[in-house]
């Protein structure tokens, strides 16, 4: 019984320091392509064409996530308007844990990718829903950015995309939907 009881405490002690997260090396034929679509977007960028290029990262980042792959991302996201998904991808290229033959491109990118995160955190919108007695309302549905909203999580501040932000609202006693959005304002020149 001591013996079995002992067996039991090693193994849960191992499962404990095993880490929750195991990295593997990506496949050869997988960086392959991510460095393929990376020139892609890159040279799309150049080109002035955001949402190709945003694709191109954004499908290498899949493949292969590293800080420059990912700072790559952030900064199409950010151009396409998507500054939300752009803040979390920068946090996420960041927050990657340094390889042992990590390049000092790799290491620059994570210090950008830092900083753009810390930028973003000021440029980001917030929209406030406000719905009074939404909880009496039967049947209420608020659908921000095609994402239904719990009516708890109503009348609070939510960080949205200032380009693309769109919410539609609609209860039991309408038979259509209602649609505003949220417009980009000009820049001030």
């Amino acid at each position: 019984m001591i013996r079995r009881s002992s067996e039991v405490l090693v193994l849960c002690v191992a499962c404990l320091a095993t880490p929750s997260f195991v990295y593997a090396d990506p496949s050869p034929g997988n960086v392959a392509t991510a460095k393929s679509l990376v020139v892609e977007g890159r040279d799309l960028r150049a080109k002035g064409e955001h949402a190709k290029a945003r694709d191109r990262f954004k499908a290498a980042w899949a493949l292969v996530p590293t800080p420059i792959i990912g700072l790559d991302l952030a900064r199409e996201l950010v151009a396409c308007g998507q500054l939300v998904e752009g803040r979390e991808t920068a946090l996420a290229a960041a927050k990657l844990p340094e390889g042992a033959k990590e390049s000092a491109e790799g290491k620059t990118a994570r210090a950008e990718a830092t900083k753009l995160a810390a930028e973003l955190r000021d440029r980001i919108p917030s929209l406030v829903v406000r719905v009074e007695n939404a909880e009496s309302l039967k049947g209420l549905r608020v659908t921000l950015d095609g994402e239904e909203l719990p009516v708890a999580a109503l009348n609070v501040s939510r960080k949205v995309d200032p380009a693309s932000t769109s919410w539609w609202r609609r209860w039991a006693m309408q038979s259509a939907p209602r649609r505003s959005s949220c417009r980009k304002p000009p820049r001030k020149r």
